[in-house]
């Protein structure tokens, strides 16, 4: 009844709105980050990228076979963990292992690399793996559940259609453009899309672990008064 009761506030005017607009631009971020640290190209070109690290064919279907059981795995623990861990301190340690992840395998996988070629196809499977079970733990477990929480009911459909039209646009963008990307080029940019928002996180994502579903520090209840989509200002009388 109460969401019901409330009014709705269309995207465009909560943007404009000095008190959303924090909490919009925030979370119309992770959505982007989701896809674009690129774990969807990874997945979907991980048997290509593992034969160009020179892993053998015959070891290549185990390999992303692996990655995948992993993955689950790493899924069902983080569901245990989540509302005890919190979520800014999984999203800081998954894309922080991601950069990590990605930086190892950029330097193992290079042209000038000094690892020997026997040891760069395994180096990047696991490389790989890591990057995959981090984004499991953190970005992919944490963003939506985020998400939901930092906006009050009165924008909250609107501000998650428009993340996951966001999201499946830095989906297609991503798993576009691996496609003419080398191993190096690929593990580079992703690595560096991770860092990069390993420091938005830690800049910028607060915690809401424990908060009321309606009354995110982003947002909270207490300070709506200062927004004038929650107070409009009264029309003055006719003459």
């Amino acid at each position: 009844a109460e969401a019901r009761a409330a009014p709705k506030i269309h995207i465009s005017q909560a943007i404009c709105d000095p008190f959303l607009r924090c909490a919009l631009l925030l979370g119309f971020a992770l959505a982007a980050l989701q896809q674009l640290c690129g774990v969807n190209a990874l997945l979907s070109y991980s048997n290509s990228f593992f034969r160009e690290a020179g892993l053998p064919p015959e070891q290549v279907t185990v390999a992303s076979t692996t990655m995948a059981a992993v993955n689950v795995v790493v899924a069902v623990l983080v569901c245990q963990v989540v509302d005890h861990w919190g979520r800014r301190k999984l999203l800081l340690a998954g894309s922080f292992l991601q950069a990590l992840a990605m930086a190892v395998a950029t330097t193992a996988v290079a042209p000038t690399s000094e690892v020997p070629k026997r040891w760069a196809g395994p180096v990047a499977v696991a490389c790989f793996t890591a990057c995959a079970s981090s984004f499991t733990a953190g970005l992919g477990a944490v963003t939506w559940l985020y998400l939901s929480e930092i906006y009050p009911m009165e924008i909250r459909g609107s501000a998650l259609s428009t993340c996951g039209v966001i999201n499946w646009l830095s989906c297609f963008f991503v798993v576009v453009v691996a496609r003419f990307l080398s191993l190096h080029g690929t593990c580079k940019l992703f690595g560096t899309i991770s860092l990069v928002g390993f420091l938005g996180v830690y800049l910028w994502v607060v915690e809401t672990k424990g908060c009321p579903t309606d009354d995110s520090p982003l947002t909270p209840r207490s300070a709506h008064s200062s927004s004038t989509l929650f107070t409009p200002t009264p029309q003055s009388p006719e003459a």
